[in-house]
């Protein structure tokens, strides 16, 4: 009895399914292993130097995409590139200067000048074309950024976070997620369960598999904004993977909680 019910939490849990993608289209990454390069842009705005940026970025990989056991992504630190992008005026500038399966990171002044961006702590975006893929984060370092007075460990999750958005996952009103609409000042060491969902979603582990998940099309555009709606994903797909997801946590489970 047991068993089922730990089934049907799994099924009807509001935060398994709420995770969203940035564009119904679902746009992935075709490898596996995707590249984050570093801009030498001026990140002296952000409080740190560019070999912090630098560490925070590898620290931030390791805890939360490349842990996820149930998804292919694997992200690589690329190169220190010599492009300085403190002054691109949008992110369409800096992901249209990203490499082919890669992620380009830089640190930016002007995006975040409006006074409805200072808040900001960053941005993430990936464009697709023809098959090919490319991603960009980038951090306010802004005169009036706030990210000198984050944590290490804040900084980690903001990263993550916009790495996320860079990977195609859009927002979650998962508050515990690491990709919820609000990253004010949030830190966390691991992703959530719903975090896991998402990315597994888009990068299956196992090829076979991810034709199943791939079937599901009714993932809610949200991309960066601040209100999402009620519900998120859904579809056959998800709840195949949810069901198996459940089967694998039952064959673990102790006798004595069957």
């Amino acid at each position: 009895m047991k068993s089922v019910f730990v089934i049907l939490n799994l099924f009807f849990a509001p935060s398994v399914l709420a995770f969203t993608l940035v564009h119904p289209s679902a746009p992935r990454f075709s490898e596996s292993t995707v590249y984050v390069d570093l801009a030498a842009s001026n990140c002296s705005g952000t409080g740190r130097s560019l070999d912090e940026i630098r560490s925070l970025i590898l620290e931030s990989n390791r805890m939360y995409w490349n842990s996820v056991s149930m998804s292919s992504i694997e992200l690589k630190f690329g190169s220190i590139t010599s492009d300085d992008f403190s002054n691109a005026p949008d992110m369409n500038a800096i992901v249209g200067q990203a490499g082919v399966n890669r992620i380009l990171a830089t640190c930016n002044e002007d995006i975040f000048a409006p006074a409805n961006m200072e808040g900001v702590g960053g941005q993430g975006s990936i464009a697709c074309s023809g098959g090919s893929c490319r991603g960009a984060l980038a951090l306010n370092a802004h005169g009036s950024s706030n990210l000198p007075q984050l944590s290490a460990l804040e900084m980690k999750a903001l990263i993550g976070h916009e790495i996320g958005h860079a990977l195609g996952l859009g927002h979650t009103e998962v508050e515990e997620a690491l990709m919820h609409y609000s990253i004010g000042n949030k830190s966390q060491e691991s992703l959530h369960m719903d975090d896991m969902l998402g990315i597994a979603y888009l990068y299956p582990q196992d090829k076979k598999v991810g034709g199943l998940l791939g079937a599901c099309g009714t993932i809610a555009l949200i991309g960066n904004n601040s209100n999402p709606p009620a519900g998120g994903a859904g579809g056959l797909g998800v709840l195949s993977f949810v069901f198996i997801l459940g089967l694998l946590l039952i064959r673990r489970m102790p006798l004595w909680l069957k």
